[in-house]
């Protein structure tokens, strides 16, 4: 006796692999310039292009939502490029970690607390404020 199981797993595609790999490497060049250059202008004592790169990246994200839900609908290669590819290279969970355990083995409790909370507290933000300037944009 046969029983035919259906998964509900997502394809693997190429196209969409080559469409995030695409976004993730400008994503990356993206981040390794904007971290070089804000430690260049601010210095390295605080992780200041980490902090940066995930705020620009949350409102690039929010911005990209808003749009491909009330504005345009691309293909979902295009929509993976920006999305899993640009903001995912570009935002970085795991710098903003090492960073903050840095801050913590260095001693400086108070701005490891300070970054911790701002980071996230930006990052939500930016996501919203992309949201909303789309809509502003679309009225």
């Amino acid at each position: 006796m046969s029983t035919t199981r259906r998964d509900h797993r997502t394809e693997i595609s190429l196209n969409l692999a080559i469409a995030a790999a695409v976004g993730g490497a400008l994503g990356a060049v993206v981040r390794h310039l904007v971290v070089q250059q804000t430690a260049n202008v601010f210095g390295t004592e605080t992780p200041w292009g980490t902090f940066m790169v995930n705020t620009i990246g949350s409102f690039i994200l929010g911005v990209a939502i808003e749009i491909f839900a009330l504005i345009w609908t691309p293909g979902q290669a295009f929509q993976v490029m920006i999305t899993v590819g640009l903001c995912g290279s570009l935002t970085t969970f795991s710098a903003f970690s090492m960073d903050l355990v840095i801050l913590f083995q260095q001693g400086f409790f108070t701005k490891a607390g300070i970054y911790l909370v701002v980071s996230i507290i930006s990052g939500v933000m930016a996501f919203l404020a992309g949201m909303a300037f789309v809509r502003v944009i679309n009225t």
